[in-house]
Formats: C-alpha cells, sequence, structure tokens
C-alpha cells in the first residue's frame, strides 16, 4: 500500500470516528468505522463532490443524514449500501479511482 493511499485511510477513519461521536447512537444505523462522509468517499475515488451530491439527491446513492449539534445542516455520509451505490453509479466514469475495498459489496 503506498504511503497516500495509507494517509487516505487514516483520514478516513478519523472522519468516521469524528462523525460517529456527533451523532447519537441508533440500533438501524450502520456501525460508525462503516460511516464515512459522501465527500470524502467523492474524494477517495477521484469523483465530483458537486456530481456525487447531485446522485444523492436524485436518490440513486443511500446516505444517512447525522444531525450535528449545534450546526442546521447535517452530515451527509455513507453506510455499506451508500458505497454499494457510489460504485455502481460513478465505476465506468473516466477518471476514477478504486481503492483497495472496490467494487464495495452492500451488507444485507
Amino acid at each position: 500500500m503506498s504511503a497516500l493511499q495509507q494517509e487516505i485511510q487514516r483520514y478516513l477513519h478519523q472522519q468516521s470516528r469524528q462523525a460517529s461521536q456527533s451523532s447519537p447512537g441508533s440500533e438501524d444505523q450502520a456501525p460508525a468505522e462503516d460511516l464515512v462522509r459522501l465527500s470524502t468517499f467523492a474524494d477517495l475515488h477521484a469523483i465530483s463532490r458537486n456530481e456525487a451530491d447531485r446522485r444523492w439527491k436524485a436518490g440513486f446513492i443511500a446516505v444517512i443524514k447525522q444531525p450535528q449539534p449545534g450546526k442546521r445542516q447535517p452530515l451527509i455520509v455513507v453506510g455499506a449500501k451508500g458505497k454499494r451505490d457510489f460504485w455502481v453509479q460513478f465505476h465506468s466514469t473516466p477518471g476514477f479511482q478504486a481503492c483497495d475495498a472496490c467494487p464495495h459489496a452492500a451488507e444485507q
């Protein structure tokens, strides 16, 4: 694994931990380690954040909206299903960069 990939993995882990700390626990919610911001996931795969936003707003990517204490806008994060949806939407897009977990499997 290259140094860049290791740094990205550390960053993703840190982001998922911060997201879990700012949201209330829920039995229906995926484990915190599995959650990552949609924008971070788009960056990891070299996809435009704006295009990723358009696709989730159109209903093509499953997201979890996590409230942020003291802020109006929730964090937009993806779990296993959202990651798989993202891969389905973008894996054939020119410039797409696969990560070690691609293709992402949707956990049942």
